[in-house]
C-alpha cells in the first residue's frame, strides 16, 4: 500500500483557521494586536503548540471542529468526536494531568516502524531521549548514575528503561544487548560537560574529566551504525585533546568524517542564548549537521523569555503556584529582595547598586567581570543558558524581567523546551528542587535534541533506511 503524502497547511484558509482558533481560546487582545498572524505565532499560545505539534495539522484541526464552527461557519468536516470533550493536550496540564496516556500513545506511534534503535548515556532526566522519540526515533534505555532521575525519564519517555549504571565500570557487550534487532544503532549521549565548562578551574583533577573517554570506549566496543553527542563548547577548546581522542576513535571505528560544530540554540526553537557543541557520525556515508529550523532564521522569528513564559501567575518571593508545584519562587532574603528590587526591570543589572548592596567581592577587579550575576533577564530576547543553579539571583542572569523573585523550576524547565506535560518528581513525593533543577540544567534541550534526531531519520532514509508502511507517521514536536 502506498504510504499517504505528508498533509501540509492549506495556505489559502490559513488566516482564517488561525483567527477562529484564536477566538475559541479566548485571545481577542492577541488577535487585535496582531501577535496571533500565523500558525508558527499560534503554537507559541500555550496549550495548543503541544497539541498541533503533537497531533499533526488535520488530526489538530479535526479535533477542534466543535469549537471552530463556531467562530468559522465554513470549517471543513464533520466534528471529531474528541472535539466536545476537554482534551488533556488542549486544557492546560495540571500535576494530576501531566504526561497524559494520550501524548504516550502517540510517542509510541511516531517511533513505531523506526529503522533505528538508541541507546542514550548519561540521559538524566531525559532531555535528549525525550527529543529523539519525538523525532520517531525509540530509545530502549537511558543509563545514568543518578537515581533521583529515575522517575522522571521513566514517565515522560514510553518504553525507555532506566538503569543507574556506572558507565565507567560497564563492558559493551551489556549496552550491545539494549538494542532492538534488526535495527540501525545510534549511541547518544551527552558526556557531563563540568570539567570543560568555562566555569570550572582544575580541570584536570575533576572527576568527570574522562567520561567522553568512556563514551568513546564503548563507540569501539559496540560499533554502533549512528552516533550523537552534545557538550559545551568548550569542549572543543580548552578540552581539545578529549574531544580529538574521540573523533579519532569515531575514525578507527570505521565512521565517515563526523559531522560536529558549535550551534546556536535559538536557531532550533530554544530560548535560550546558547551556544552547544553537537556532533553527529554515521557508518553509512557523509552526514551534515541539520539546518537552521524554518520559522527562526532571524532574530525577530526566535523564541523570547516573553513569549515562553509571559502569561505563567505571577508570584511573589517565596509563592507557589497553588496549580503548579514547579512553578515556586525562591524565598529570598532581605537583604537579597532589596538587590532585585533596585535592579531595573527588564534587562537590569547590579550596575545601579548602592554600594552598601554590593558584595565585597564584586566591588574588586576580578569579580567586576561576572556582570550578569543578580541581573534580570530581557524580556524580548531568549534567556541565558540555563545552568543546575539557574533558580538563585546570585548565580547569573536569572532574575525575572519584572517580578522581584529569581524564576522557577516550571520556567527554566520551559525555557529548556520540557513540554508542560513533563513530570519531574513522583506527586506522592516530597519534591527534591535542589536535585529537579540539576535535571534541568544538565538536560539536552529537547527541541534541539529533536532536530538532530530528524537528521538522523533523513539520513538513514536517504540510505535506503525507510521506515515500516504502519510506522508512517510525522515526527511529533516538543
Amino acid at each position: 500500500m502506498t504510504p499517504k503524502p505528508q498533509e501540509k497547511e492549506p495556505a489559502a484558509e490559513t488566516d482564517a483557521l488561525v483567527v477562529a482558533i484564536a477566538r475559541a481560546f479566548h485571545w481577542q487582545e492577541q488577535i487585535e494586536s496582531g501577535s496571533v498572524a500565523s500558525i508558527s505565532a499560534l503554537t507559541d499560545q500555550e496549550g495548543v503548540g503541544e497539541a498541533f505539534v503533537l497531533l499533526g495539522w488535520t488530526p489538530f484541526v479535526r479535533l477542534l471542529g466543535a469549537k471552530l464552527r463556531i467562530f468559522w461557519p465554513n470549517f471543513p468536516g464533520r466534528p471529531h468526536p474528541l472535539a466536545a470533550a476537554r482534551h488533556p493536550i488542549l486544557s492546560r496540564p495540571s500535576k494530576d494531568t501531566m504526561a497524559s496516556s494520550y501524548i504516550h500513545k502517540r510517542i509510541k506511534e511516531l517511533c513505531r516502524g523506526s529503522p533505528i534503535s538508541a541507546v542514550d548515556l548519561f540521559c538524566g532526566a531525559g532531555g535528549l531521549t525525550h527529543g529523539l522519540m519525538s523525532a520517531g526515533i525509540p530509545v530502549e534505555a537511558g543509563i545514568d548514575i543518578d537515581e533521583n532521575a529515575r522517575f522522571a525519564y521513566e514517565a515522560n519517555n514510553p518504553g525507555a528503561k532506566f538503569l543507574a549504571w556506572n558507565v565507567c565500570s560497564k563492558k559493551s557487550p551489556s549496552i550491545r544487548k539494549l538494542f532492538a534487532s534488526k535495527k540501525l544503532t545510534l549511541l547518544a549521549g551527552c558526556a557531563p560537560c563540568t570539567p570543560f565548562s568555562k566555569l570550572t578551574n582544575g580541570m584536570d583533577n575533576h572527576s568527570a574529566y574522562r567520561l567522553l573517554d568512556n563514551f568513546g570506549r564503548y563507540v569501539a566496543g559496540l560499533e554502533p551504525d549512528l552516533v550523537t553527542m552534545e557538550n559545551v563548547p568548550e569542549l572543543a577548546e580548552r578540552g581539545w585533546p578529549v574531544f580529538q581522542r574521540f573523533l579519532d576513535t569515531l575514525r578507527k571505528a570505521g565512521f565517515h568524517e563526523p559531522a560536529w560544530d558549535v550551534v546556536y540554540c535559538p536557531d532550533y526553537g530554544v530560548p535560550q542564548s546558547r551556544r552547544r557543541l553537537v556532533l553527529l557520525a554515521s557508518r553509512l556515508g557523509p552526514i551534515e549537521l541539520p539546518e537552521v529550523r524554518p520559522g527562526y532564521r532571524y532574530p525577530s522569528q526566535q523564541r523570547t523569555v516573553r513569549k515562553v513564559i509571559g502569561k505563567l501567575r505571577p508570584l511573589e518571593s517565596g509563592e507557589v503556584d497553588p496549580k503548579d508545584s514547579l512553578h515556586a519562587a525562591t524565598q529570598l532574603s532581605a537583604l537579597n529582595l532589596r538587590r532585585i528590587r533596585a535592579t531595573p526591570k527588564d534587562g537590569g543589572s547590579r550596575s545601579t547598586w548602592r554600594s552598601d548592596l554590593v558584595l565585597d567581592c564584586h566591588k574588586r577587579d576580578s569579580g567586576k567581570t561576572y556582570g550578569s550575576i543578580y541581573g534580570r533577564m530581557w524580556w524580548d530576547r531568549p534567556a541565558p543558558t540555563m545552568t543546575t543553579l539557574c533558580t538563585g539571583i546570585g548565580n547569573g542572569r536569572f532574575g525575572h524581567p519584572d517580578q522581584d523573585r529569581s524564576i522557577t523550576l516550571r520556567e527554566a524547565a520551559l525555557f529548556q523546551t520540557f513540554p508542560r506535560s513533563y513530570k519531574f518528581w513522583p506527586a506522592d513525593q516530597r519534591m527534591n528542587r535542589s536535585a529537579i533543577s540539576r535535571m534541568i540544567g544538565n538536560a539536552v534541550p529537547p527541541r534541539l535534541a529533536r532536530a538532530l534526531g530528524e537528521q538522523l531519520i533523513r539520513h538513514a532514509a536517504e540510505h535506503g533506511y525507510h521506515r515500516s508502511e504502519r510506522g508512517l507517521h510525522r515526527a511529533a514536536a516538543v
